[in-house]
Order: C-alpha cells, then structure tokens, then sequence
C-alpha cells in the first residue's frame, strides 16, 4: 500500500471506515486549570473533565477526602 491509503478491512463498513479515520479527541488536562484565567474557566474545564472521565474525577475526589480525614 502506498503511503496515505487506508485499506477496508474483512467486513467493515464505510461507516465504520469513516469512524477509524477520525482523529483521537484530545484529553482535558490538569495543566487546564492553571491556565484558566477566572473562576468561571476553571469550573468550566472541571466540568469538562467530569464529562470526559467522571469514574477518575470521583477517585480523586474520594481520594482527596480521605486523606484529609487521615
């Protein structure tokens, strides 16, 4: 195959196809918040991140009180 072409594999779709060409969505990172200009920014990039990875987001939360319970 030639450099750029994509190949359709055994069974798949166009569609399919379509969705393995997409790019990767970009993850929200901590690094976020400390470039978030107001309050209002920040609370916004949290609520991202509880939308992307709310299973991570209660972790650290629940790791976070229970050290400060320690």
């Amino acid at each position: 195959m030639a450099e750029g072409e994509l190949e359709l594999r055994e069974g798949e779709t166009l569609e399919e196809l379509k969705a393995r060409m997409k790019p990767k969505k970009k993850g929200i990172s901590a690094d976020m918040l400390d470039t978030a200009n107001s309050y209002d920014d920040k609370v916004t990039v949290v609520r991202m991140m509880v939308s992307q990875d709310s299973k991570r987001v209660s972790l650290v939360l629940k790791n976070l009180i229970s050290r400060d319970l320690s």
